[in-house]
């Protein structure tokens, strides 16, 4: 009689662990980038509720200041839009993955909830 293969073959699995590493070298990569983008929306908001957001000025000093303590590198006070009340920033993030590829991540903080 025949006997029916059960379960996954060896190069199964060898390309389902290698797909697993490379999600998580991903994740471990760009991980960072996200991670200071929550600091550069927290830092929007304090700056944004400290200082006097008619100022452009005095929004950028806030945030400066935020922005030591949280090691903020990607966002300068003079990258800063203040409209309305609102204080935003655009920027984007280049992320080396492996060799000549790279992940270009954007990103847009409002102080608005």
């Amino acid at each position: 009689m025949y006997n029916n293969q059960k379960g996954g073959s060896f190069i199964g699995m060898i390309i389902v662990i290698a797909a697993i590493v490379f999600l998580g070298m991903l994740g471990l990569k760009v991980g960072p980038a996200y991670l200071e983008f929550m600091n550069v929306k927290n830092a929007l908001k304090r700056a944004a509720s400290s200082a006097d957001v008619t100022s452009k000025k005095a929004v950028a000093d806030a945030f400066e200041k935020s922005a030591r303590v949280d090691n903020i590198t990607v966002v300068k006070g003079s990258d800063l839009v203040v409209n309305n009340g609102v204080v935003s920033v655009e920027y984007q993030v280049v992320v080396p993955i492996v060799a000549n590829a790279s992940a270009l991540l954007d990103f847009h903080a409002t102080s608005a909830k």
